[in-house]
């Protein structure tokens, strides 16, 4: 189980920010307590994190992915949600991602097959 931040760099007002997600809410909450961000804050499954909080995340075991890769485990888990599939872990859609280039695409699929009668 982990937590990942991404190597986003979005503006807002005189900050950069980047996105925090994790397998798990309590991960994630417990992530944003120890790095000093308010539950309040968090947007659906995230949170928006600038750059000063990303390097203390990441020195307090945050794994850092790209942008692309954590969209794509984000779209993976929200779709085995919504086909009431097998949820699994984002840490091991990532591991896949890396070793596997068609993995998403493959992925994907399989979810919405599954889900056919």
């Amino acid at each position: 189980m982990s937590v990942y931040i991404d190597d986003y760099a979005a503006p807002f007002g005189r900050m950069l920010m980047c996105h925090m997600t994790a397998d798990t809410d309590q991960e994630l909450y417990d992530m944003a307590d120890k790095i000093g961000i308010q539950r309040k804050w968090k947007h659906g499954n995230h949170f928006d994190v600038c750059l000063s909080k990303k390097k203390l995340a990441i020195e307090k075991g945050a794994i850092e992915i790209t942008l692309d890769e954590i969209a794509k485990m984000t779209y993976l888990k929200k779709m085995r949600k919504h086909y009431k599939v097998n949820p699994s872990l984002l840490s091991r859609d990532l591991k896949n991602l890396k070793i596997d280039k068609n993995y998403y695409k493959n992925e994907k699929k399989r979810i919405r097959n599954e889900t056919k009668y």
